[in-house]
């Protein structure tokens, strides 16, 4: 451990020991960091996802604004509001957008991310012994989140990917001039 006031510092070694009032082991404490980290990364992992989608959701509604009236793109722009629909669909199942102050809960219920990080203020106690209540919600929490990342990467390769070769079929330009009307 090292203290330091203005210049003068002052170094020793310390040995941090458990709670004695708290019965646990080290597979206990282990446990419990594992199952957090797990929660942290997963809720990293779905604001990154929500964020790409979002990116994509931009990008959907530029190409449309600067196609719309164009020859030959009605099936583009089409394709391209399906595929918006089916990003906002996904996203709503894992954040709340609606809820912008601490009573809109009231109104709004809370989604997969908020139940994720929930369960990981009521995980990370003094206490490190992870009750089976806790252990089946995580499990539950995680089988949802596999079924909308599967569903992220299916918008992805499928309907993205069904987008984007339709864009390269019409040989559409990358930059695109509106004429003055």
């Amino acid at each position: 451990m090292r203290l330091t006031l203005e210049k003068n510092t002052v170094e020793t070694g310390v040995t941090i020991l458990p709670n004695p009032a708290i019965n646990s082991t080290a597979q206990d404490f282990e446990e419990q960091q594992k199952m957090l980290v797990t929660i942290e990364n997963t809720i990293k992992e779905m604001h990154e996802s929500v964020n790409q989608m979002r990116s994509a959701k931009t990008q959907l509604k530029t190409y449309a604004k600067l196609l719309k009236g164009k020859k030959n793109t009605t099936s583009l722009i089409e394709k391209g509001e399906a595929l918006f629909k089916r990003i906002n669909s996904w996203e709503e199942n894992l954040i709340q957008a609606k809820q912008k102050t601490f009573q809109d809960v009231i109104n709004f219920n809370n989604k997969l991310n908020a139940q994720f990080i929930l369960l990981k203020g009521y995980i990370d106690q003094e206490n490190p012994k992870v009750t089976n209540g806790a252990k089946e919600q995580f499990k539950d929490l995680m089988k949802d989140w596999q079924v909308y990342k599967n569903e992220r990467d299916a918008i992805i390769k499928t309907e993205m990917n069904a987008y984007n070769i339709l864009y390269k079929s019409l040989d559409i330009p990358a930059l695109i001039i509106n004429e003055k009307k």
